[in-house]
This record gives structure tokens, C-alpha cells and sequence, in this order.
């Protein structure tokens, strides 16, 4: 059976997204470097790694029949780029036909000139061709009939693709491809697009942030009841690299996950498949440390946080969710960043800036931020936090369930709860665990008092009634480590878990939720009855390489 494309609400979202996905963007070349070329264009202005751009040479001229004056030029393609790494200021591409004719400014144009084959695998496709052609007109549309003519059996590169942005529909789904015939979105057809889904062919929606909007786990209101019955954990998805440090957002029910491997960010919707939605780099010499959601009450799109080393220093930047695009809202942020949910509604409004210390890493002043176009601004914080709070690794919320907010924060392998001053938890040496960690020149350039340090940056504990009492739990990542992992010079780790604190009698009890594990667990949530952790194998001393990186579930016991 054919997708019906009968929906004109979901016809017009499917083509409203594709659109925002491909939208044209303009830059020059500036030189060449190597087998590569550097174009004048990065995160900042919406561009993201596997951008293709033709590289527009001079054309015919257009001159009236009347009064001969020249109108104006078509413009040729001369070549096409691939953009392969993305740094502040400039960015690198790939040339993918034409490399004897690129020079020097040429001009560039982002899916502009190319041509665009539409194969229709379902027989119900040409509407939807017709209203892409209209979306899409700086593209060069090969005619519907001509292009199923030529169209192969199976989806596969082919002469008609070459230099060519092809569009695959099928039953269920919209594929775009580049030229070498690599997947760069993926959309869900028929009624499916009138609402946001997270099927294993769905980019990132355009998101309007709602009071449902949750960080980790889900308002206590709103949220299922979740029991610490869990069967034997399943390994439900491989991700396509390393992760260091993850964070998770759920939007109208989607859950979107950020992803960091030290060098590249990534973006996926998840729901049993991850969907890769949108990357980005720092710099070439950047290296991410921490990433953490952001939704400011005043911003209709989530942002992301991310702390970054660069240099000798945190110069951390912030993200704006844009369609299926991360763009720079603001960078060169001298301070460690953190999110956190204040008012208890699920939505992680509260951004705060930590100085950072040569000697612990994390300094003693700590500001709320506030973004005001694509200036930070400081602002007075309302609450009282504990000396050695960190804003890495921690939560805000109220554990004691008397309506009065407690600090959590995992500092140098303990976990601390504070009310206010006064400390009402320390647990043992044994949590934490992160291998998102960073050696350090703490004093650089000084010959007289030369000292490395390393800092580690956990992940945030999570605050979710898993036991329906109406009383919130708290879960964090525990650790057992080797010799070499005490010393700081490695992650070396032995085994993992989850804990749980529950508070009850006046003091917090702690345990553990769940089987152990050899792997090091780099992010954590509660989603719809379900657990869902980030695991990544963590290499030895001698290796620092990292391998797979999971995604594991424990589902609720019925």
C-alpha cells in the first residue's frame, strides 16, 4: 500500500521542515588547504558538518530582445564541496567534482544550482514533489516522470545522482542524500508529520517549549509511576560515537539527547532508534567537557550549554535549536556552566556560571546567567549554595519533600546533600565515576610553582518518585575504582551502578537500583516507565581510546 499523501496539514509540516533544512546560505572560498578548502562560513551562521555547497562559476548572460540591456547572469557550477569540520570563523570542505576549477573567492552556495532527482518508491509521490519543487526553487528539479524513468529498483547511487541532492520517498518515510549517496535527513510520511514523533526516521522537530518540557525525569504531576522492579538491563541502541557526557530533554513526549565525544557535539531524538538531528564543533582545539539542556522561560526553542577547555582555560558557548540546526547564540563564556530546575515545573529555566580556579577547577563564585541576545548577562542568585557546590554533576530540588530546595553535588568521588548550610549527606568514596575528565596545567607558564591537576565532571543526578510514594528519590551514578583511578590519571574503573537516596525518618538511606556494570555510565533519565542509561567502555590506562558507547534500559516490571 502507497503512503497517502492526502493530509494537506501534514503535506504542508513535511515540506515546511524541508525547506528549513535545506535553505540556501552563501559564502566564498577563501583558500585552499591541502585536499581541502576553507570556506568563509561556520556555526554561527547555521552551517553543520556534511553541508553541500556548489561552488557557482560565471554564466550566460540575459539580455532583453528590445532594448539588448544585460538583465543579468545564470550562473554555472564549477564544483561542489562537502563541509567535513567546522571551526570558529572558517570551516573546512571537501571537494566532491571539480577541484582543478575552485579558486580562490569563488562563490559558494548551500543547496543552490544542484541538481534534485526525486525517486517515488511509493506510486502516491507527486504531490509532494510539486510542493517541494515550490519550496526548493534554487535547486535544479529533474521533471517527476523523467526522474522514475531512471529510477533503479532499489535505492543506489547512480550516474543520474552524481553532483545531485536525491530525494527518496518510500512507504513510510522521506530520505534525502547527498552525492556520494549518504543520508543526510530522514522525514516520516503521511499523518505522521502533523505532530512531532521520534521514529526511527524523524529529525528534530521545530519545537515550541511547553510546560511539559522536562529535563531527565518528568514533573512529579505529570509523571508515571515508576517502581524499582526492573528486569535485566537491554542493550537497545549503539551510537555512532564515543560519548563522554550526555544529557536528555524531553519535549511533547519526544526525548531528545545531547551527546559530546570530547570533539563533536551531536543532537538525537530517540524513541527504540536514535535519529541523528544536528552536530557541531567548538574548534579544532576545543575540547567539551560538559554538556547540559537549557530552556529559558522567554525562548520558544531549547538551548544547550556546553563548558569547553581551549587553551588554558573554560571558554564555554551556548546553543540555540533551530529546526534540525544548532546555532552559536553566544561563546567565549569564561565560566564552567550548569542547568537546573528551580521552580519544580520540569523545565530547566536556571543557567549558573562557576568560575573556573587553577587550583580546584571549580571556583567559589557562582552567577545565574541570562541571555540576552548574544550577550551573557549576570544576575543576582536567590539562593544560598554550599562553598565547594559545583554545577557540574548536581541537582536543585526539593529531597526532604518540605518545600524547601536541597543542593546535591558530586564532588572528588562523594556525594554532598545541603540544606542550605547545613550539610545532611556525605556519602563514602564510592560515586561518580565519569570518564569525561581533564588533566591540567594548573598554573601554565609558571617555572617556579609548575602543578598538574585533573578535575572530573560527573553527571547530574536525577530527582523522580520511582516508588509512587509522592515523595521524589534521588539517582546517581556510584563507582568502584582501580588503584590507577584513585590517582586521577585514569578513569579506571572497576564497576558502576546506579544509587538511590531516599530520605525517610529524618536522614537519607542510600542503595543501589539495579544490576552493576562494567561500564562507565555517562548519562542518565527516566522516560516513559523506563531507565534509560548512556554506557561507554572505558578504555584502560595505557589506551585512552574509547570504544562503543550504548544506550541501555531497564524496563518497569509489570
Amino acid at each position: 500500500m502507497g503512503v497517502v499523501l492526502t493530509s494537506l496539514p501534514a503535506l504542508a509540516a513535511l515540506e515546511d521542515r524541508v525547506a528549513a533544512d535545506f535553505e540556501p546560505l552563501d559564502g566564498y572560498v577563501v583558500m585552499k588547504e591541502g585536499d581541502e578548502f576553507i570556506i568563509d562560513l561556520d556555526a554561527g551562521h547555521g552551517l553543520q558538518q556534511g553541508d553541500i555547497f556548489a561552488v557557482a562559476g560565471p554564466g550566460k548572460e540575459i539580455i532583453h530582445p528590445v532594448t539588448k540591456k544585460v538583465l543579468g547572469k545564470l550562473e554555472s557550477v564549477k564544483g561542489v564541496l562537502k563541509v567535513t569540520r567546522i571551526n570558529n570563523g572558517y570551516s573546512f570542505a571537501r571537494v566532491l567534482d571539480g577541484a582543478d576549477e575552485i579558486r580562490r573567492a569563488d562563490p559558494i552556495r548551500r543547496n543552490t544550482l544542484l541538481p534534485a532527482v526525486f525517486w517515488d518508491y511509493s506510486g502516491n509521490g507527486e504531490p509532494l514533489f510539486l510542493k517541494l519543487q515550490g519550496k526548493l526553487p534554487q535547486l535544479k528539479w529533474v521533471e517527476y516522470h523523467q526522474a522514475q524513468k531512471q529510477r533503479p529498483p532499489e535505492p543506489k547511487a547512480t550516474t543520474a545522482t552524481e553532483s545531485a541532492l536525491v530525494f527518496v520517498l518510500t512507504d513510510d518515510r522521506l530520505e534525502v542524500r547527498d552525492p556520494e549517496f549518504i543520508l543526510m535527513r530522514q522525514y516520516p510520511t503521511g499523518a505522521a508529520v502533523s505532530q512531532p514523533t521520534t521514529t526511527p526516521s524523524t529529525p528534530a522537530p521545530a519545537v515550541a517549549v511547553t510546560p511539559d518540557t522536562q529535563k531527565g525525569a518528568a514533573p512529579a504531576a505529570t509523571a508515571p509511576v515508576v517502581t524499582p522492579e526492573f528486569n535485566t538491563v537491554q542493550t537497545i541502541a549503539t551510537m555512532p560515537n564515543t560519548s563522554l557526557m550526555a544529557d536528555f530533554l524531553t519535549v511533547n513526549g519526544n526525548l531528545w539527547m545531547a551527546s559530546t565525544s570530547g570533539s563533536t557535539i551531536e543532537i538525537f531524538n530517540f524513541d527504540q532508534e536514535l535519529v541523528p538531528v544536528a552536530t557541531a564543533r567548538p574548534g579544532v582545539q576545543a575540547r567539551v567537557l560538559t554538556l547540559s539542556w537549557w530552556v529559558p522561560k522567554t525562548a520558544k526553542q531549547p538551548h544547550l550549554a556546553a563548558s569547553v577547555w581551549a587553551g588554558n582555560g573554560v571558554s564555554s558557548l551556548i546553543y540555540r535549536m533551530e529546526g534540525s540546526r544548532l546555532i552559536v547564540a553566544a561563546q567565549e563564556i569564561p565560566r564552567i556552566l550548569g542547568t537546573f530546575d528551580l521552580d519544580g515545573d520540569g523545565m530547566p529555566e536556571t543557567l549558573l556560571g562557576q568560575n573556573y580556579d587553577g587550583e580546584e577547577f571549580f571556583g567559589v563564585h557562582i552567577r545565574r546567567l541570562e541571555l540576552s541576545g548574544d550577550t551573557v548577562r549576570s544576575a543576582a542568585l536567590d539562593l544560598k549554595l554550599p562553598r565547594r557546590f559545583t554545577v557540574v554533576g548536581s541537582l536543585i530540588a526539593d529531597l526532604t519533600g518540605d518545600g524547601n530546595l536541597e543542593c546535591a553535588f558530586i564532588r572528588n568521588r562523594n556525594l554532598y546533600i545541603f540544606s542550605g548550610d547545613a550539610r545532611q549527606f556525605k556519602s563514602g568514596k564510592n560515586m561518580g565515576g565519569s570518564i569525561s575528565f581533564l588533566t591540567y596545567d594548573a598554573y601554565p607558564g609558571s617555572e617556579i610553582n609548575p602543578k598538574t591537576a585533573t578535575a572530573a565532571f560527573e553527571v547530574s543526578p536525577l530527582a523522580v518518585d520511582i516508588d509512587g510514594d509522592g515523595k521524589k528519590e534521588l539517582l546517581a551514578v556510584g563507582s568502584e575504582r582501580s588503584v590507577i583511578g584513585s590517582l586521577g590519571i585514569s578513569p579506571g574503573l572497576n564497576k558502576t551502578w546506579v544509587g538511590v537516596l531516599r530520605y525517610k525518618d529524618g536522614r537519607f538511606t542510600s542503595g543501589k537500583l539495579g544490576e552493576e556494570f562494567e561500564l562507565a555510565l555517562q548519562g542518565l533519565t527516566i522516560h516513559q516507565r523506563q531507565l534509560l542509561l548512556v554506557a561507554t567502555e572505558p578504555g584502560d590506562f595505557m589506551d585512552r581510546h574509547r570504544e562503543a558507547s550504548y544506550i541501555l534500559r531497564y524496563a518497569v516490571a509489570p
